[in-house]
């Protein structure tokens, strides 16, 4: 619902900055991203997933489209799986415009 994924989304940002303000990136090979009203309770073994080519989902929380729950990646993909907010939050104008051409 908006009302729990919309501080989840700003907390992505921050997580975001910080992780390049402070170089942690260079310092982990993965990343785990996992919202903070989600527990994942499953065994999660990542040692074996190739995060070099992929970003993994578990079953069933992909929804065909961008999952905000759970998130395994590499570095090379860790900015772009924080970034999905980063459109509106960062450039509201253009999706008040958008918001307001689409009801007229």
């Amino acid at each position: 619902s908006p009302s729990t994924a919309a501080p989840n989304l700003v907390y992505r940002h921050l997580l975001k900055r910080y992780l390049v303000q402070h170089r942690l990136i260079e310092q982990y090979t993965r990343f785990i991203i996992t919202r903070a009203d989600h527990v994942y309770g499953c065994h999660h073994d990542v040692s074996r997933f190739d995060l070099h080519h992929h970003v993994y989902v578990p079953t069933g929380e992909d929804y065909g489209g961008v999952c905000d729950r759970h998130i395994v990646c590499g570095q090379a993909d860790v900015l772009a799986c924080l970034s999905i907010i980063d459109g509106p939050l960062l450039h509201p104008e253009r999706y008040v415009k958008q918001a307001d051409s689409m009801a007229t």
